[in-house]
């Protein structure tokens, strides 16, 4: 079983995945915040036998929810109401921050943009900030076993 990383935007959802093993996070795709978004998590979560989704928790600078995290709460109800999964949120900051000064440091050839005819443009920011959200919990899940 897999655990599904997502980085919740008003305009565009950047989606991770974990290997079978949960130890690593791969950024995986970017998909619009559309009418078509609970369809295409919930096929996500099915091909790629989903187990648990981590989001990012989105608080301001005094560690408050934002309006970015009522928007996040409403979609976790519509996921909820497709699917029976566990939710966990993972405390995030800045995390499309982190991922644009690797970009501008020198990132890796593999996690450069690619095009896949399926799913579109993958890699992107919004895709590595899920890995990076992802990777987090991971981690400290890793070192609580």
């Amino acid at each position: 079983m897999k655990i599904l990383g997502i980085d919740y935007g008003t305009k565009r959802i950047g989606i991770a995945v974990s290997d079978d093993s949960e130890k690593f996070a791969f950024p995986k795709e970017i998909i619009p915040n559309d009418n078509n978004l609970i369809a295409h998590i919930v096929v996500v979560c099915k091909d790629e036998k989903i187990k648990t989704i981590v989001i990012g928790e989105s608080l301001d600078y005094k560690g408050r929810e934002n309006i970015v995290m009522k928007e996040i709460k409403k979609f976790i109800k519509s996921i909820k109401k497709e699917i029976n999964i566990t939710i966990i949120f993972e405390p995030e900051f800045m995390t499309t921050v982190q991922v644009k000064r690797l970009q501008k440091y020198g990132i890796k050839e593999s996690m450069r943009p690619r095009k896949t005819p399926e799913r579109g443009v993958c890699g992107k920011v919004d895709a590595s900030a899920a890995a990076i959200i992802l990777q987090t919990y991971l981690d400290k899940k890793q070192q609580t076993q």
